[in-house]
């Protein structure tokens, strides 16, 4: 039986003006059928840390990474990658994607 691999979900506390972790803490609590890995980054320095550990850990440790803020989150994010990335097709923000569930 193979485990599942997590995804790991990076917050930015900062976003929305602090009131994006608050929403996702109600989208924390819902059922995943993956396990959810959450970590919240102290800065931009540390929000690629995060995303670049996570790369590093190699493909059979995460499902993918996820990025909760704004668009520099996103692009610091992208900037981490040593890969190819996909590109998401669209981006939403915390409580577009908790109504979407």
């Amino acid at each position: 039986m193979t485990s599942r691999r997590r995804i790991r979900i990076v917050v930015n506390p900062s976003a929305r003006s602090g009131r994006g972790p608050r929403r996702l803490r109600d989208l924390a609590a819902m059922p995943s059928p993956a396990p959810l890995e959450w970590v919240v980054s102290r800065s931009a320095a540390h929000l690629r840390d995060l995303v670049a550990e996570a790369e590093a850990a190699g493909p059979g440790e995460y499902e993918a990474v996820a990025v909760a803020g704004g668009d520099g989150s996103v692009r610091n994010a992208l900037a981490a990658l040593a890969s190819p990335n996909r590109i998401p097709a669209r981006s939403s923000s915390s409580h577009r994607i908790a109504n979407e569930m």
